[in-house]
Order: C-alpha cells, then structure tokens, then sequence
C-alpha cells in the first residue's frame, strides 16, 4: 500500500488549487480531494471554506452558516419573519466549524437562494436580506482569527463596527473597495488596517477624503490598483488631490501600480516619488492614454521591470521616449492593446527596444517592416528572451519569412511564440521549421494564434492556421494553438507577473 502523503505537503498542494491569484484556482478539485479520505477532507474543506466567494451564492452553504449564528442573531432574523431560520435550530450540528475557515471576505449579495416572489413587499424583502448579510458578516467577523483580503462594494454593511472588527481585520493585507463607500467605513479601516500590501480600487467615482486617510495610515502598500470612472480634464487636480497626495505620500513603497479608466487619479506630477516602481499598468485610459505616457516618459523608474498597455493605446512616438528613459531594467513589454495611431513607428519603437532592453524575457509588440529587420535585430540583442507575441497592423505579413528570421536568430531561452492579426503561413515552411527547432536544435517552442478580433472588434477577417497546419502545430506542442486574450496571458505571462499572480511572493 502507498504510504499516505504527510499532511504538510499535501497542504502545500491543495493550497495552490485555492490561491486567488493564480490561474490554476479550482474549487471543483477541491471538492473532489474532500471526498478522497478524512485527512484529505480536514484539509480540502479548509481552504474550499477559506474564500467565501466559493460558496457565498450556493443556498446550502448559507443555510449551514445560519445554523453557526447565536441565538441573538437568529432570534432577530425570526422576529423579522425570516422563516427559513426556524428550521436549522434542531439540525444536527455541522462537522466543521466553517467560519473560523474564512481568510478571504467578499461583502456581496447573499440572497440568490430566495425567491423575490415568495416576498409581495419588495421593501420588505429587502429588508429581510439585509438582516441575513449583516448577520452572516457579523458571525464571520466574530469566528474568524483573521481576514487577511477583503473585497468591500456594499454600502449597507458597517463591518468595522462589529464585534471582534479590530483583531479579525488588523491582519488585512488585501482591500478592493470603491470610493462609494461611506466616509465611517473608511476612518473605521484606518484605525484597524496599518499593513495593507495590496489596495484595489475598483471604481473611483470622486475624492473620498477617508480613503485618503486610510492608504495614509499604511506602512507598506506595495500594490495599487486604479479603475477612474471620474470624467474630468487631464490637468484637473482638483478632483483627485486628496487621493493622489495620500498615494504620493506612500509613493516610496509602491512596487506595482495599475491605472484604468477614462482619466487618472494619480497626480503625473508626483510620479517622480514612485522611485521603487516595479511593474506599470495603463488599461482603459481612453483620450488619456497617450498624455499620461507622455508625462510618465519625463521620468525615470530604475527599477521598473514590467511595462503592460490595455487597449486604448498611447503613440508609439510615447512608447519610444518612455524606452529611452527606462528600458535599461526592463523584462516585460506586454502592449495587449488596440493598434495605436502611425502603426508604422512601431519599427522605431522595436528598434529602440533592441537598443535599450537587454534583459527583456517577455516581449509584445506590432510589426509592420516586412522583412522584420526590426525583429531581427531584438533577437540578435535580446538574448534572455523567452516569450514573443508578434502582431501586425493593417497589414498582412509573410509567416514564411518571419520563421526564417526566426530559425536563424532566435536565441536559445525562446520557447513561447504567438502571432496574431493577417499572415500568410506555409504548412511546408511550418513544418521545416517545427522539425528544425525541435529535433536539430531540441528546443521546444511551443507556437499560438491569438485571436486579434477579441481585442479589436473592428477586424472582421482574423488570421487562423489551416486545419492542416493546426494538426502539426498540436503534434508537436500537444495542445491548443488558438488562445483568446485571457488564454494569452494566463499561457504567456511569466510567473513574476503581479497583474496576474500573487503579490505577496514580492
């Protein structure tokens, strides 16, 4: 008989199918290891009741939860006509105490498994969800040792006022919030929370001066993340001063910095105190995309690795200058974004990326020279890269001669590559260059179609590789050679990336 795992490693594995910031998390495996053995299911229901997002939603698990409630609470719900508590107070007990489980807290809604048309006063259906959550989020507040994520978007919940608030939260390390929330909830996060690492700020609708007070009290934020829906001009610093003052106060510690939305609430004239920036993120910038790069082009981050640009796109005539200034560190240039305007400087911007980038390993970027000298040339002087995303624009390239340059100048760590937008391939050439790589040089590259129309919805023709040449790419590789934009990432992205991975590991 095999002997059993010990208990350390086979936590060390179930824990990675419940990390939320890793792509591999999958609940349904651990419903599966629940059901292996009693040691195996000690541990799996640990982590499947760690995250409440994994069952927040699910009716049977409510219930459950309702049974852990005190008497007070269920009492209130009663009162209320809350009928479905009556029944769980002769249940036989449950055979974990599942909130003392919770790390990770999403305050969302909790009411899918009740019916509206069971209620015929919504007002007072609501109310009666409303008592559910509270209670619900009370007894987490109450059983947990420790909280150590938060995902804050209610504004009905005053979590700081419960009992056990300040011994539950003081360990939070993660907080997603939006500026909506109530100035109380904010002053109430801090005077509990000094050790936040990672704040997200999913929609910013105007200056909250708590929330400025709250990223003020922290001693290490090391990951911020910002979605602007305020509509204001780009040089208005009146609607995000607060904020962008708290933030430049802070500014020293940040590591990883994720702006979106029309326009930013970062103060661009404060970026010269993001000294120890790591990792930067535009997505969604819209007309602001191209002045904010232009801004944060004047300044110099020595030590920012990652460069990642979503959708709306600034000009490459930007992009160069930012290279100019702060390509020296750089290993990641992701630009996922649409084709921006003058396509054709993308060989001046490619050719400064040769020039600047030496310890580039991740590389995404559009070409438009048809005999990829500029491509050949970041090969020659990119010798760590390992991952290539080629993209056109407007134009349709010969694949042919891109995987002759490709074969000649490659270099060795190159195992990822991905094309997207019009080619034309040869399933000879394919072919001769699948068995050159693999078998002369026993390199394994593995190659993918990105589907361009999910980014740019205008493109209606997308390039696709035959079912021919689909069928070498797969007996080679053995897998999918069509990936869609959130396939890209999660096959490409290198496994420091903070936008996808979890920030703690910095």
């Amino acid at each position: 008989m095999t002997p059993p795992l010990p208990g350390d490693i086979l936590s060390e594995i179930l824990a990675y199918f419940q990390d939320p910031h890793h792509v591999h998390n999958d609940k349904q495996t651990l419903y599966s290891c629940a059901n292996v053995s009693k040691s195996w299911c000690d541990i799996a229901v640990r982590y499947l009741w760690s995250d409440t997002i994994n069952f927040i939603s699910c009716p049977k698990a409510i219930l459950t939860l309702l049974s852990f409630l005190p008497n007070e609470s269920k009492e209130l719900l009663i009162r209320n006509g809350v009928s479905i508590i009556k029944n769980r107070f002769h249940h036989p007990p449950p055979l974990f105490d599942y909130p003392t489980f919770c790390r990770t807290l999403t305050i969302s809604h909790v009411g899918h498994f009740w019916n509206p048309e069971e209620e015929s006063d919504l007002i007072e259906h609501d109310y009666k969800l409303h008592l559910i959550r509270q209670e619900l989020y009370k007894l987490f507040v109450s059983k947990s040792p420790r909280i150590r994520r938060l995902t804050f978007l209610t504004h009905s919940i005053h979590l700081t006022h419960f009992p056990g608030a300040s011994s539950c939260l003081s360990p939070l390390v993660e907080f997603v919030c939006d500026t909506n929330l109530s100035l109380d909830v904010f002053y109430g996060m801090a005077q509990i929370c000094k050790h936040l690492k990672k704040l997200i700020i999913k929609q910013y609708h105007d200056d909250n001066q708590a929330l400025s007070k709250l990223i003020k009290s922290q001693t290490n934020l090391r990951h911020v993340e910002i979605d602007t829906e305020v509509e204001r001009d780009f040089d208005d610093d009146y609607s995000c001063s607060n904020i962008g003052h708290a933030l430049k106060s802070v500014a020293r510690s940040i590591r990883h910095l994720s702006l979106g939305g029309s326009s930013s609430c970062i103060l661009m004239y404060t970026m010269e105190y993001y000294v120890n920036l790591r990792s930067l993120r535009l997505f969604h910038c819209g007309n602001d995309a191209d002045e904010m790069m232009e801004a944060l082009s004047c300044e110099n981050f020595p030590n920012l690795g990652i460069l990642e640009v979503d959708y709306e796109a600034p000009t490459f005539l930007s992009l160069t200058k930012f290279v100019l200034n702060n390509g020296t560190n750089l290993e990641e240039i992701s630009l996922y974004c649409l084709i921006p305007s003058s396509p054709g400087n993308s060989t001046l911007f490619n050719m400064t990326v040769a020039l600047k980038c030496k310890k580039l390993e991740f590389f995404s970027s559009f070409f438009t020279d048809p005999e990829f000298r500029d491509l050949r040339e970041i090969l020659i002087n990119c010798s760590h890269l390992r991952c290539l995303y080629i993209r056109t624009a407007n134009t349709k390239l010969n694949g042919d001669i891109l995987l002759d340059v490709l074969q000649q100048y490659a270099p060795s760590q190159l195992s990822r590559l991905c094309v997207g937008g019009e080619w034309e391939f040869t399933t000879k050439r394919l072919k001769k260059f699948l068995e050159c790589m693999w078998k002369k040089d026993g390199r394994q590259i593995t190659i993918y179609h990105h589907y361009e129309n999910i980014i740019d919805e205008e493109k209606e023709d997308a390039f696709e590789f035959s079912e021919e040449q689909g069928n070498l790419i797969k007996a080679y590789q053995m897998s999918s050679c069509d990936l869609d934009l959130v396939g890209l990432k999660e096959a490409f992205s290198c496994g420091w990336n903070p936008f996808y991975y979890d920030f703690s590991k910095y």
